[in-house]
């Protein structure tokens, strides 16, 4: 008995490697940032318009929780 290799496009993974890794990539770099805005001090977040309760917000977010714009 032989294997099939199916050449079906169901059998492919929806995301290549090339795809995980950028995905990867961009995780990693939120969460680099979000641990930077954490460190921040309050006259650097009035700067940037943000109070230390929105920089909470933002730092707890899960590292998979990438926003939209870096997806592309």
């Amino acid at each position: 008995m032989t294997a099939r290799i199916h050449s079906n496009s169901a059998f492919r993974p929806a995301i290549g490697i090339g795809g995980i890794f950028g995905l990867f990539v961009r995780a990693h770099q939120a969460w680099l940032q979000r641990r930077a805005l954490s460190r921040l001090d309050d006259a650097a977040l009035n700067d940037l318009g943000l109070t230390r309760s929105d920089a909470a917000k933002e730092s707890e977010r899960p590292i998979w929780d990438v926003p939209s714009y870096c997806k592309n």
